[in-house]
């Protein structure tokens, strides 16, 4: 490792240790669904992080040195770092937040001007200092915690929370190097989240049932690593109940393990699920990439890697001591400097052979979460038709005609924004000194994950607006969009919502320039080869950029009577 790698990889583990945190006998919050805890100094003391360090080749105690003295903190004064997961509001998206505690009081302006955040205000909770998009608050002299300011200052007023199976995870976590827990109760997460783990992983969760929360642990006993797996349930009889149900499932699993070619054929069978005509369906689209990255060679040969170091595992299955503890069960395993050093050696390997994959799936991942986008945008529009009698128009103009905002900003009761448009003034343009800071925010459901103007108030979501198009102006109506009736080639033969290459301020009145027979703009985001298009009847389809132009234009034209092929 050269020595800027090195430099980099300490910058990450302690300035994350030093510029974070809060200590505090819980303080977890009502609503948490996680959190892990690293105890600074016991893996700074431990043998493990000196078998990786050695492992990776980390000898260059200079530059180290060096780095430390420019650091705000003082790391040896670093006691714990702990990341909490956690739910303002019930089954929803959960938010995380870091926090640290120190030996010593941490001088915050010290820490704002190292970090590059404004100078430390007083606040009911305690200085705050934020900075691009991020807040750290000072609680008490010697703690700070860091996160998005918005959940920063919602997190210092949330009340504690009551429960002691998380307060029983949370006295365990003080003990050792590092632990992690998160909730096993299904009905806290969101309901996407419930179904998906019941669609595929139920069978071997079964011993699950009763408990509230399982973690696991490390620890030191002299030079061997101990690994502490535990589930707390809800009382005593439910923990002594679940130690056979544990049994048998490590059986089922060891099996699994056992036989190898399971592991191997994960991925091909994965892969033609993806590619069914049901989960096509189900998606609005036809090039799922998820199932072509499933078939390559490089994913291929890391499942048969994978397969056969699992099968020489499969016995030590066979030999874990399941041991009831009260309200918990636990399962410990010692591992000795040399299966350290292999383990690490098996994850270089699969790394370096999932690399590409794992580049592959972010890019599929993103492509995902803006088809999510335009789907929500979707059932936005038809709810906004089903209130109103018609689609919104595409621009929202004075009774002089000046153009005043998007349709973007018509829909946003539709998409759970109604403090946003409760606030907007309907009469003034979308950058009057009154709606700019509203449109100067950042709307999740109009950014699109990956594109160069993700998290900034710019979307690359646009419509057509020209003579035959879904958002064509309405003459006879003005101020009104169109209606069902309007679309004679059907709702589900007309796009409504695409991806431009150019973004624009998701509430400025600028879309796309619609002329049957001449050049279309740039459509979809820069470095992939197709665009997503929402149409009018909710769905969501991938277009490649090499379309046929009359196809393009046939599917943009909503009267044309044109026959389109269902795959263009």
């Amino acid at each position: 490792m050269n020595r800027s790698n090195l430099a980099a990889m300490m910058a990450i583990l302690l300035i994350g240790i030093s510029a974070v945190g809060q200590e505090s006998p819980n303080p977890l919050p009502k609503g948490t669904v996680g959190f892990f805890r690293v105890n600074a100094q016991a893996l700074v003391a431990s043998p493990v992080l000196a078998q990786y360090l050695q492992i990776f080749g980390a000898s260059d105690k200079q530059v180290a040195d060096e780095f430390l003295k420019r650091l705000p903190v003082e790391p040896s004064s670093a006691i714990s770092l702990t990341g909490i997961l956690w739910q303002p509001q019930p089954r929803r998206e959960p938010f995380a937040v870091l926090l640290a505690d120190f030996k010593d009081p941490v001088d915050l302006a010290k820490v704002a001007r190292a970090l590059g955040t404004r100078a430390p205000v007083k606040t009911p909770a305690g200085e705050l200092t934020i900075g691009g998009g991020v807040a750290i608050l000072a609680r008490s002299p010697k703690g700070l915690v860091m996160g998005n300011p918005e959940m920063v200052q919602a997190f210092a007023s949330a009340p504690p929370l009551q429960n002691p199976g998380w307060k029983s995870a949370w006295d365990s976590s003080a003990d050792g190097i590092a632990s992690a827990w998160l909730t096993t109760d299904l009905r806290a997460l969101p309901a996407e989240v419930e179904g998906g783990i019941k669609r595929t992983a139920w069978m071997y969760l079964q011993p699950l049932q009763g408990s509230i929360t399982a973690g696991i642990s490390f620890s030191m006993d002299k030079r061997l690593a101990v690994a502490r797996a535990t589930v707390v349930y809800g009382n005593e009889g439910a923990a002594k109940a679940s130690v056979e149900n544990w049994k048998l499932t490590t059986e089922l699993i060891r099996g699994f393990f056992k036989g190898g070619e399971g592991i191997v054929t994960l991925a091909p069978l994965a892969a033609s699920v993806l590619d069914s005509s049901a989960v096509r369906e189900l998606f609005g689209t036809s090039n799922i990439e998820g199932a072509e990255l499933l078939r390559s060679p490089m994913v291929t040969a890391a499942f048969a890697y994978l397969a056969g170091y699992l099968s020489e595992q499969a016995e030590f299955l066979a030999k874990l001591p399941f041991e009831a503890n009260g309200n918990s069960v636990s399962v410990s395993v010692k591992v000795s400097p040399a299966a350290m050093q292999s383990g690490v050696g098996v994850s270089a390997v699969l790394a370096g052979l999932m690399l590409p994959a794992v580049q592959s799936t972010r890019e599929a991942a993103r492509r995902m979460q803006s088809v999510n986008n335009l789907k929500q945008i979707g059932i936005a529009l038809v709810s906004y038709h089903d209130t109103y009698g018609d689609f919104p128009p595409a621009v929202v103009r004075d009774k002089d005609g000046k153009p005043l905002y998007s349709w973007r900003v018509l829909i946003l009761p539709y998409l759970e924004q109604e403090n946003i448009f409760s606030k907007w003034k309907r009469d003034e343009p979308w950058d009057s000194p009154s709606n700019k800071p509203l449109s100067d925010l950042v709307l999740k459901v109009y950014s699109a994950s990956g594109s160069p103007d993700e998290n900034t108030n710019r979307t690359p979501y646009r419509v057509f607006m020209g003579k035959g198009s879904g958002f064509e102006e309405n003459k006879a109506r003005p101020g009104k969009g169109l209606r069902f009736a309007d679309f004679t080639d059907g709702l589900s033969n007309t796009i409504a919502v695409v991806e431009a290459s150019e973004s624009v301020p998701w509430a400025k009145p600028d879309e796309l320039e619609f002329v049957a027979g001449k050049p279309l703009p740039a459509l979809g985001l820069p470095g992939r080869d197709g665009f997503n298009a929402l149409y009018f009847d909710g769905s969501v389809r991938s277009i490649r950029k090499a379309v046929n132009p009359q196809t393009l234009q046939a599917l943009i034209t909503r009267n044309g009577g044109e026959v389109v092929p269902f795959d263009p």
